[in-house]
């Protein structure tokens, strides 16, 4: 540590790449896009790597969240020098409010993207008024 309490890394030398064999573990924010139809919201999570019996999604009054995991898939036969990919944990929660349906709640995974349908409950659906 320094002056300016910089801690300067470890320095390996050797005769070849860099090596780190241990894979990285990260916390990952999953970016969204949220929609709104007249029937329901629309979330799309993107959750790239994660198969699909990673994936949680949870609901009770008031929260949403959905978490995913992605392990890295290394070249077989071969030894493992150096890794950054790692594995990465996404994770996500929202705030539900009282106008949605949450026992109609569907969750699909396709191509590392997490889509989430929450149906709005009657109360929230615009209806059309009648004029007398």
């Amino acid at each position: 540590m320094d002056a300016n309490n910089h801690i300067e890394p470890e320095r390996r030398q050797t005769n070849a790449l860099a090596i780190r064999p241990e894979p990285l573990a990260t916390l990952v924010t999953a970016v969204a896009d949220i929609y709104e139809t007249d029937d329901s919201f629309t979330i799309k999570l993107d959750m790239p790597g994660v198969p699909k019996e990673s994936v949680s999604v949870t609901a009770e009054p008031g929260r949403l969240a959905a978490k995913g995991e992605a392990v890295a898939q290394h070249l077989e036969g071969g030894t493992l020098l150096f890794s950054e990919i790692g594995r990465k944990s996404y994770v996500r929660e929202f705030n539900l409010g009282e106008g949605v349906d949450h026992n109609n709640i569907q969750a699909q995974l396709e191509d590392g993207v997490l889509v989430i349908t929450v149906p709005k409950s009657d109360a929230m659906k615009a209806r059309e008024i009648i004029i007398r």
